[in-house]
Protein backbone atom coordinates (compact mmCIF):
# COMPACT_ATOMS: atom_id res chain seq x y z
CA UNK A 1 0.00 0.00 0.00
CA UNK A 2 1.03 3.60 -0.40
CA UNK A 3 2.70 5.51 2.93
CA UNK A 4 1.00 8.05 4.31
CA UNK A 5 3.20 10.86 2.16
CA UNK A 6 2.33 9.17 -1.13
CA UNK A 7 -1.35 8.99 -0.04
CA UNK A 8 -1.16 12.91 1.46
CA UNK A 9 0.80 13.78 -2.22
CA UNK A 10 -1.80 12.29 -4.48
CA UNK A 11 -4.58 13.69 -2.64
CA UNK A 12 -2.96 17.32 -3.03
CA UNK A 13 -2.12 16.33 -6.85
CA UNK A 14 -5.28 14.78 -7.24
CA UNK A 15 -7.16 18.39 -5.92
CA UNK A 16 -5.35 20.43 -7.99
CA UNK A 17 -5.72 19.12 -10.91
CA UNK A 18 -9.38 18.64 -10.22
CA UNK A 19 -8.99 22.41 -8.99
CA UNK A 20 -7.46 23.12 -12.47
CA UNK A 21 -10.25 21.39 -14.82
CA UNK A 22 -12.79 23.62 -12.64
CA UNK A 23 -11.39 26.75 -12.27
CA UNK A 24 -10.30 26.77 -15.87
CA UNK A 25 -14.18 27.01 -16.88
CA UNK A 26 -16.46 28.55 -14.05
CA UNK A 27 -15.38 32.48 -14.16
CA UNK A 28 -14.46 32.32 -18.09
CA UNK A 29 -17.63 30.99 -18.78
CA UNK A 30 -19.40 33.67 -17.11
CA UNK A 31 -17.52 36.56 -18.31
CA UNK A 32 -17.73 35.39 -21.92
CA UNK A 33 -21.49 34.85 -21.39
CA UNK A 34 -21.87 38.01 -20.42
CA UNK A 35 -19.71 39.90 -23.04
CA UNK A 36 -21.16 38.25 -26.20
CA UNK A 37 -24.50 38.55 -24.77
CA UNK A 38 -24.24 41.99 -24.61
CA UNK A 39 -22.33 42.21 -28.23
CA UNK A 40 -25.39 40.68 -29.42
CA UNK A 41 -28.09 41.98 -27.86
CA UNK A 42 -26.52 45.43 -28.83
CA UNK A 43 -26.15 44.40 -32.45
CA UNK A 44 -30.08 44.68 -32.76
CA UNK A 45 -29.57 48.52 -32.05
CA UNK A 46 -27.21 49.18 -34.82
CA UNK A 47 -28.98 52.64 -35.64
CA UNK A 48 -26.63 53.53 -32.63
CA UNK A 49 -23.61 52.19 -34.60
CA UNK A 50 -21.89 55.54 -35.06
CA UNK A 51 -22.25 56.86 -31.43
CA UNK A 52 -19.00 57.18 -29.39
CA UNK A 53 -20.40 55.22 -26.20
CA UNK A 54 -21.81 52.10 -28.37
CA UNK A 55 -18.43 51.78 -30.32
CA UNK A 56 -15.91 52.25 -27.04
CA UNK A 57 -18.52 49.38 -25.66
CA UNK A 58 -17.99 46.95 -27.95
CA UNK A 59 -14.17 48.01 -28.38
CA UNK A 60 -14.55 47.16 -24.02
CA UNK A 61 -15.95 43.88 -24.58
CA UNK A 62 -14.03 42.87 -27.23
CA UNK A 63 -10.63 43.55 -24.99
CA UNK A 64 -12.84 41.67 -21.74
CA UNK A 65 -13.16 38.54 -24.03
CA UNK A 66 -9.52 39.01 -24.90
CA UNK A 67 -8.47 39.22 -21.40
CA UNK A 68 -10.51 36.17 -20.25
CA UNK A 69 -9.36 33.84 -23.42
CA UNK A 70 -5.79 34.80 -22.20
CA UNK A 71 -6.87 33.99 -18.22
CA UNK A 72 -7.60 30.46 -19.74
CA UNK A 73 -4.21 29.96 -20.54
CA UNK A 74 -2.24 31.43 -17.42
CA UNK A 75 -4.83 29.89 -15.30
CA UNK A 76 -4.07 26.59 -16.70
CA UNK A 77 -0.03 27.37 -16.67
CA UNK A 78 -0.85 28.45 -12.77
CA UNK A 79 -2.28 24.88 -12.21
CA UNK A 80 0.77 23.07 -14.16
CA UNK A 81 2.82 25.25 -12.27
CA UNK A 82 1.30 24.28 -8.46
CA UNK A 83 1.42 20.28 -9.97
CA UNK A 84 5.08 20.90 -10.16
CA UNK A 85 6.00 22.18 -7.00
CA UNK A 86 4.30 19.01 -5.39
CA UNK A 87 6.07 17.37 -7.85
CA UNK A 88 9.12 18.13 -6.93
CA UNK A 89 7.96 18.17 -3.35
CA UNK A 90 7.75 14.73 -3.33
CA UNK A 91 9.52 12.78 -6.37
CA UNK A 92 12.36 15.22 -6.16
CA UNK A 93 13.09 15.39 -2.12
CA UNK A 94 12.44 19.31 -2.03
CA UNK A 95 10.41 20.15 1.02
CA UNK A 96 10.89 23.92 0.48
CA UNK A 97 10.12 23.99 -3.61
CA UNK A 98 7.67 27.00 -4.42
CA UNK A 99 5.53 28.85 -7.32
CA UNK A 100 7.07 31.72 -8.23
CA UNK A 101 3.08 32.73 -8.40
CA UNK A 102 4.23 34.50 -12.48
CA UNK A 103 1.16 32.58 -13.41
CA UNK A 104 -1.34 33.13 -11.03
CA UNK A 105 -0.22 36.83 -10.35
CA UNK A 106 -0.95 37.05 -14.77
CA UNK A 107 -3.97 35.02 -14.09
CA UNK A 108 -5.45 37.76 -11.35
CA UNK A 109 -4.67 40.75 -13.37
CA UNK A 110 -6.40 39.26 -16.87
CA UNK A 111 -9.52 38.54 -13.90
CA UNK A 112 -9.48 41.63 -12.99
CA UNK A 113 -9.17 43.42 -16.24
CA UNK A 114 -11.60 41.36 -18.09
CA UNK A 115 -14.07 42.33 -15.11
CA UNK A 116 -13.57 46.02 -15.64
CA UNK A 117 -13.86 45.92 -19.36
CA UNK A 118 -16.52 44.03 -19.68
CA UNK A 119 -18.12 45.91 -16.64
CA UNK A 120 -17.58 49.21 -18.73
CA UNK A 121 -18.89 47.66 -21.76
CA UNK A 122 -22.08 46.69 -20.64
CA UNK A 123 -22.10 50.15 -19.15
CA UNK A 124 -21.49 51.94 -22.40
CA UNK A 125 -23.70 49.83 -24.41
CA UNK A 126 -26.54 50.46 -22.12
CA UNK A 127 -25.86 54.10 -22.23
CA UNK A 128 -25.76 54.39 -25.89
CA UNK A 129 -29.15 51.96 -26.27
CA UNK A 130 -30.96 53.74 -24.11
CA UNK A 131 -30.12 56.57 -26.32
CA UNK A 132 -27.31 57.89 -24.13
CA UNK A 133 -25.33 58.00 -26.67
CA UNK A 134 -26.49 60.18 -29.45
Amino acid sequence: MFSEERKEYLDERHAATKWMLRSSGQYDNGALIVSGTTLVVSMVFLRHAMSPPLLVGWLMLAVGILAVLASFLTSLMACREAISVLDRRYEGGEPDAESNGYWTGATHVLNWASLIAISLGVLLVVIAVAGGGE
